[in-house]
């Protein structure tokens, strides 16, 4: 959210501005500056912007409200000049959910269209919107169009519009959500390819090259997505989890954990007082106060408490883009005592996205312990024998393969 403002909530959702929605405003004003509009004309454009930003809040939240009836909450909505992005925290597990949800946003704008149609038509008749004769009926006419706009465009079956998401919603019935996605993105980035090479030669309009782009990229997107959840499926915090780590005493003076987080080469060390997690430490944090002259400060007072807590039992995809918002490259996994007693670090998804299949049928979780007890009670619990070396071993080789049992 580094490049997003905050602007308030809608229906306890947080909405961001990404700062490239600005550039639809200065573009008017700018236009009408050189352009010497009256005051008026510009007041009705930025009045009419005002009518489109409500409208696509108003669509993504119809996404976020079927959502939400469907137990997938949303993490935020954020506005950007050619849209809206209501993030959700994960994909609907059944394929027609996804699709109410995808339909949900369009249909929010028919129900728009439909109102002011009904408020409008018995004063004006239809005649009356599409030649307007007052700034009033000009001005309900525009933002009609702008509802039927914002339909057709997002039902397009292209990625990451609301159609790319209702035609792999209906190919998921049939051969599976990874396949589905692979072929609404191929249909949504030739679909881009046409639309840029129309905007360069036919249009020449550049504003159609740039959404055309924003498809191309948002549908490889959307398949690197659903290539991570596949690889992840079936996999929980618990069987990838880091067991074995180093963590920093609540009491602990920022320049001890600076020294100790560099001489280890540890990006970030968690904070612990009595094994229950407190905090998570960056390196940047401790070096900072170390430079302003701060460095006997308890590390309780500069680690970072706004971290979210991970329970062992959570599918592993549900924190994926937690870890990534944080802006961290660990989590902690906490007992229901809030005893620290693992990590969720990025190599640990990249594991399991290498290795799924593998984590998924093995079961069996190593105990937090270091890497020497771990090796001396394996060495304990396995007894090696001659037949487990090999047929013909001799005895020195067997003798030799016993000893490296218990380094």
């Amino acid at each position: 959210m580094k490049k997003s403002l905050r602007i308030g909530t809608a229906f306890r959702i947080p909405l961001f501005l990404h700062w490239t929605f600005l550039l639809i405003p200065a573009y008017f004003m700018i236009s009408a500056v050189l352009m010497g509009r009256p005051p008026l004309a510009v007041l009705a454009d930025l009045t009419l912007i005002t009518v489109i930003f409500v409208c696509v809040v108003l669509h993504e939240v119809g996404h976020a409200l079927a959502a939400r009836r469907f137990g997938v909450q949303t993490r935020d909505i954020i506005l950007m000049p050619i849209g809206g992005v209501a993030r959700l925290e994960r994909i609907p597990k059944h394929p027609g959910e996804e699709l109410l949800i995808a339909l949900a946003g369009p249909g929010v704008n028919a129900g728009i269209v439909v109102m002011l149609m009904m408020i409008t038509l018995p004063f004006t008749g239809l005649n009356g919107l599409i030649y307007p004769t007052s700034p009033y009926t000009s001005f309900i006419g525009k933002t009609v169009a702008v509802n039927l706009a914002m339909i057709v465009f997002n039902m397009l079956p292209a990625f990451p519009m609301d159609g790319g998401r209702v035609l792999r919603a209906i190919l998921s019935m049939q051969i599976g959500h990874l396949r589905a996605t692979r072929m609404a993105a191929s249909v949504g980035q030739a679909m881009a390819i046409c639309l840029g090479l129309a905007g360069l030669f036919l249009f020449n309009n550049l504003m159609l090259v740039f959404i055309a782009g924003f498809v191309y990229l948002g549908a490889a997107q959307e398949v690197r997505t659903a290539a991570i959840e596949s690889s992840v499926e079936g996999i929980s915090v618990r069987d990838v989890m880091t067991t074995r780590f180093d963590t920093i005493p609540a009491q602990a003076t920022a320049n001890w954990a600076f020294r100790y987080a560099i001489g280890g080469d540890r990006p970030e060390l968690p904070v612990v007082s009595d094994g229950n997690f407190k905090g998570m430490l960056r390196v940047e944090d401790a070096a900072e106060a170390v430079v302003s002259g701060n460095d006997s400060t308890p590390v309780l007072r500069i680690c970072r408490t706004d971290v979210d807590l991970l329970r062992d039992d959570v599918p592993l995809l549900s924190v994926i883009q937690q870890l990534q918002a944080a802006e961290l490259t660990s989590l902690p996994v906490v007992s229901e005592s809030g005893t620290l007693v693992g990590l969720i670090t990025r190599s640990s998804i990249r594991s399991a996205q290498r290795f799924g299949s593998l984590v998924r049928s093995s079961g069996e979780v190593p105990p937090p312990s270091s890497p020497d007890s771990l090796r001396r009670s394996f060495a304990q619990s396995n007894t090696i024998t001659k037949s487990e070396v090999a047929p013909n071993a001799t005895g020195a080789e067997v003798e030799v393969v016993s000893k490296a049992a218990t380094l």
